[in-house]
């Protein structure tokens, strides 16, 4: 366990991304899938990993009637 920002809480080691697949797309992590989950259930459009900001790649980015959000995911303890 590793020390928190909380007095008296530990928050969980961190542990590797296990890759996964959903909806044809190969994401980094379960989290990620999670989310994209979350969104179709939302009745969002999104893409995963759209572009590349010279080095920083958002995670999602959700299109949806002329909405656009780059979206990011972490998870709590992170």
């Amino acid at each position: 366990m590793v020390a928190s920002v909380y007095p008296n809480q530990l928050a969980p080691e961190r542990t590797n991304a296990v890759p996964c697949q959903y909806k044809g797309s190969n994401f980094r992590s379960l989290l990620e899938v999670r989310w994209a989950y979350f969104f179709d259930k939302l009745g969002w459009q999104w893409e995963y990993e759209p572009f590349d900001m010279d080095g920083y790649i958002p995670d999602f980015q959700i299109t949806d009637g002329g909405f656009l959000c780059v979206v990011d995911v972490k998870p709590f303890f992170s």
